[in-house]
């Protein structure tokens, strides 16, 4: 590796460790049972004072799902193009690095989405349907942010020519990302631990794309569209 290769793997590794030093002190600092059928919070004092300061919006609630359903989306934009390049060009080699990239991320956001609802840290301040749910990190949060932000990345890389392309992507990407991040705290359904922890996750895997796109940026064969 070389050391832009090196830094960006650090950066990485970094991320990972403050999420999951901040996982841990959710486990042990100011857990108190304040949320609902006295369910045990993490920095109870915290996020009680700002769920309290914003109350619960179930519209806003519901308008953040929009996000979601984009990003899905562009999930399948990017699954159908890596189909495309692999019947067009026949050989997986010729796929994109950037896209195999991309399904290695949205592996491991399944994969973060499965342990977190078996090893719960916290539950929602809210009864969904009479009953808890997990609530950290906000899987929704996280989904989103990373979607369409490795989305980002993986446009410029595959599309480097189509600089106005590009350009909107990022407009677009950057406010949903901003409305979600801000709807889901605004909104009531999660605390604010939860949101701190996705968007930590969302950066360790962010980072964690930059990283591979970085180490096959020159091994990357240029795929023909």
């Amino acid at each position: 590796m070389n050391i832009q290769s090196k830094k960006a793997l650090c950066q990485t590794l970094l991320w990972f460790v403050v999420f999951f030093l901040f996982t841990a002190c959710l486990c042990v600092v100011d857990v108190k049972p304040t949320g609902p059928l006295q369910s045990n919070i993490g920095f109870s004092q915290l996020n009680n004072t700002v769920r309290l300061f914003f109350g619960v919006t179930p519209l806003l609630y519901m308008a953040t799902d929009i996000p979601l359903y984009i990003a899905m989306v562009e999930c399948l934009f990017f699954a159908c193009l890596g189909l495309y390049q692999l019947i067009k060009n026949k050989s997986f080699k010729k796929v994109s690095a950037a896209i195999y990239g991309l399904a290695l991320v949205y592996v491991l956001m399944v994969v973060w989405y499965v342990g977190f609802e078996k090893v719960i840290i916290n539950y929602r301040p809210v009864l969904l349907d009479g009953a808890l749910e997990a609530s950290y990190p906000s899987s929704h949060t996280m989904m989103v942010v990373t979607i369409l932000w490795t989305g980002i990345l993986a446009f410029k890389t595959i599309f480097p020519e189509h600089q106005k392309l590009c350009f909107w992507i990022t407009v677009l990407s950057a406010a949903l990302i901003t409305f979600t991040i801000a709807g889901r705290l605004v909104c009531g359904v999660h605390w604010f631990t939860d949101i701190i922890g996705a968007l930590l996750l969302s950066g360790s895997m962010i980072s964690l794309y930059r990283f591979l796109l970085v180490l096959n940026r020159k091994q990357e064969v240029k795929a023909t569209l």
